[in-house]
């Protein structure tokens, strides 16, 4: 039996360790069964050799890992991720997942334990792994950084992954190749300006967007569009003034709330003459375990389907079936007609309004 100033002595010892473990970032890992990997930020970081859990509050990263083959090992994630309606199609025990939110504490993951933790801001993974936890950064604005990041899958959960990855940028690139050639023929004056709208943040804002730099640029751009807010690059908002002044061709609404954003847009008589909603081209945007413009699994699908709305003439595109053969080919699912339609219109399993 401990004497009273053993007990005493143990644990000042402990608290000695995690003050320690604090200051300098040990990990709990043997160093025997760890490696080093470099994440999207360029950081150094080692994690074990053999992953078997993770918690990753990060939807893209979700998306991948299930569409690999390695959901059995996602111990957490966001509440955007487990509570998501389409999740259960994807993921039978998605449930049973542990909730986290964006910026858990560090002493909750240090005390969870999971051989790898995903995040989506490079300086939090930083302040996490000072903490002893080993965390990642895994995010991209681009798509050379896109393709860094599903290697980065590949070197972390091992060679089905790593040929997974492979099959899936052949994929986007074949995509990319094609839309290049048919869309080559626009001219400028041809090309349609698109203004973009953020519905998954700020319920009752129109204006919450992306500008130059971002993915969505990217996205619009390979599209054979222009994005109306590029002069404004890092934004997230732009001012009401400035996004009616650019009187876009075409609208595109994303998110959970997508819906209810359509319904302000088109009831707001500030909007009324813009040449988007005079000629109903407004447009929103399809989802499976994600929304298509997290720029995840479905990146392909978004370029053919965005591209078909927007130039039927020049990319004619049955979704139904196409989002079928995908879905059996990238996530190895399988959906009905119903689903699939659903999907495509951005609604539950069941046809309701997410926000509804």
């Amino acid at each position: 039996m401990l004497t009273k100033k053993c007990g005493i002595a143990v644990g000042f010892a402990l608290v000695l360790l995690a003050v320690l473990c604090g200051l300098t970032g040990c990990s709990r890992v043997d160093k025997s069964e760890t490696r080093l990997v470099t994440d999207c930020s360029g950081a150094q970081v080692e994690i074990a050799k053999d992953i078997q859990t993770v918690i990753a509050p990060n939807q893209p990263f979700c998306a991948f890992m299930i569409a690999m083959g390695q959901g059995d090992k996602l111990a957490g994630s966001h509440g955007s991720v487990i509570g998501h309606s389409w999740a259960p199609y994807f993921k039978d025990d998605i449930l049973s997942v542990e909730v986290y939110g964006y910026k858990p504490e560090a002493e909750a993951l240090y005390e969870a334990n999971a051989d790898l933790v995903v995040v989506k801001d490079a300086a939090y993974a930083e302040a996490l792994r000072k903490e002893g936890v080993p965390a990642i950064y895994f995010g991209y604005e681009n798509l050379e950084e896109l393709y860094y990041a599903v290697d980065l899958m590949g070197d972390l959960f091992g060679d089905d992954a790593k040929a997974y990855a492979e099959k899936w940028k052949a994929r986007v690139q074949d995509t990319l190749s094609t839309l290049n050639s048919e869309l080559s023929v626009l001219t400028e004056a041809e090309k349609k300006n698109i203004y973009y709208i953020n519905g998954a943040v700020n319920p009752g804002d129109l204006y919450t967007t992306f500008g130059g730099g971002s993915f969505t640029e990217y996205w619009i751009n390979a599209i054979g569009c222009n994005l109306v807010t590029s002069p404004y690059p890092d934004i997230e908002e732009i001012d009401q003034e400035v996004a009616i002044s650019l009187d876009p061709d075409t609208i595109f609404i994303s998110g959970y709330a997508e819906y209810t954003r359509y319904d302000e847009l088109v009831a707001d008589p500030l909007w009324s003459d813009i040449d988007a909603v005079k000629n109903g081209e407004i447009y929103l945007m399809p989802t499976s375990l994600v929304s298509f413009d997290r720029f995840a699994v479905e990146l392909p699908l978004l370029l053919e389907y965005s591209a078909s709305l927007v130039y039927p003439d020049l990319h004619p595109f049955d979704p139904i079936p196409e989002f079928r053969e995908f879905f059996q080919e990238y996530y190895g699912k399988s959906f009905t007609d119903s689903e699939l339609n659903n999907m495509l219109l951005g609604l539950n399993p069941d046809g309701s309004r997410m926000d509804g």
